[in-house]
């Protein structure tokens, strides 16, 4: 069954498809397709737009939008014209700029995002630290690759990008690109390893061929003197091994343990 308010408003050649609930102040624009399976309340929806098995609660979607299925604009939400929503997304009092792409699994929460923007599956603006709301800021061209956690309070540039599995902790300047966990700031076009952002604390070990793990002092466990040391380095076979077991038998064991 389809369920209309008489308060609500709908434009001409418009499709209400089955299982699907308009209520409260909500105006629907012309030449849309409405669900199957979608909720909208109390939201405004412009011209030429398709929402699928999805909710829209207090919020404004502009023309040429796609939302669904199964996705969720909260209290607050404004979609910009050509935007996409794809499966899966929650949107809450945010604003995405027109042409922007958030195709799967994301939350993106008290953010403005811009113009042609591309929000990568499993994207998380953390905005909330426990007490206060915070929020993120995204430049018109952002690439944000896919599991990026941005922990706002945090300014990503225009035409900047995140890798994927980025946890962007700091702003990224325009053009910039954020890279690993927890992300350091490089060119887009720069290659070579990633430089640290911590504190090599030690030289390597004699016979040591592989680098060590960097570690931030505000997070190792104390040793018994109370220092953090900032890295650790892995053992590594000594030079000549030749066996297979040799190599197993040192593969992965600590030769510093101050942690």
């Amino acid at each position: 069954s389809t369920f209309i308010d008489a308060a609500v408003s709908i434009g001409a050649d418009t499709t209400i498809e089955p299982n699907t609930h308009l209520q409260g102040d909500t105006t629907i624009g012309a030449g849309c397709t409405i669900g199957p399976g979608a909720l909208i309340r109390d939201s405004s929806v412009a011209d030429a737009c398709e929402i699928r098995f999805s909710m829209v609660e207090g919020s404004t979607v502009e023309s040429h939008v796609d939302i669904g299925p199964y996705s969720h604009l909260r209290a607050g939400s404004y979609l910009c014209e050509g935007a996409h929503i794809g499966n899966y997304a929650e949107v809450k009092e945010s604003r995405l700029g027109r042409n922007t792409r958030m195709g799967h699994f994301s939350y993106i929460g008290d953010a403005t995002v811009g113009d042609d923007v591309n929000i990568g599956a499993g994207t998380i603006t953390a905005n909330y630290d426990g007490a206060t709301k915070h929020r993120t800021t995204i430049g018109d061209g952002a690439f944000i690759g896919s599991d990026t956690m941005l922990v706002a309070p945090v300014n990503i540039g225009r035409g900047a990008g995140t890798s994927a599995g980025s946890v962007v902790t700091r702003d990224v300047p325009d053009g910039m690109m954020a890279l690993g966990a927890p992300a350091r700031i490089r060119a887009k076009n720069a290659t070579g390893p990633i430089a640290s952002s911590h504190t090599r604390c030690h030289a390597a070990p004699t016979g040591s061929t592989r680098p060590h793990v960097d570690r931030p002092p505000s997070t190792s466990p104390s040793t018994t003197n109370g220092t953090r040391p900032s890295c650790i380095w892995l053992a590594w076979p000594a030079a000549g091994a030749a066996s297979s077991s040799a190599i197993n038998a040192t593969r992965g064991r600590f030769i510093q343990r101050r942690y």
